[in-house]
Formats: structure tokens, sequence, C-alpha cells
């Protein structure tokens, strides 16, 4: 998991994703608030924590149903 998520931070640096915004933002904040009252930088930010965060769990759910058929 570790690994995914810090070569989702590498890709940001990559692209040159605006990271010095990034860096600055308040994230906690930012899960209190309603979308519709965040900046546009901000939104995009959360919406894309959010995929990424549906991706790890299915990923480690794919991974640990593999795991329980070798033991089984």
């Amino acid at each position: 998991m570790d690994e995914l998520r810090r070569e989702r931070k590498t890709k940001m640096v990559l692209d040159d994703a605006e990271i010095e915004q990034y860096i600055e933002l308040d994230l906690e904040a930012a899960a209190n608030m309603d979308p519709k009252d965040m900046n546009p930088f901000l939104r995009d930010i959360v919406e894309e924590k959010e995929q990424f965060k549906k991706r790890l769990c299915l990923t480690v759910s794919i991974l640990r149903l593999g795991y329980m058929f070798k033991v089984l």
C-alpha cells in the first residue's frame, strides 16, 4: 500500500502537478468541507484522493482474496 502511495506522489512530482500548492493544503480541514465551498484546485485534489482510495481498497481486497484462495 505504501508503494502505491509513493508511486502516486512520484507521479505528481514528475507531472509537475502544482506540488507547492498541494503541500500547503490543509486536507484535514477539507474533509469536513462541502465540495461546493472548496476552490477548484482543492476540489480536484480531494476527488483524485478519493478515486485513489477506492482503487487502493479494490487492489488490497483482490490481493487478500487471492491470498485466501492460496491458503485454502
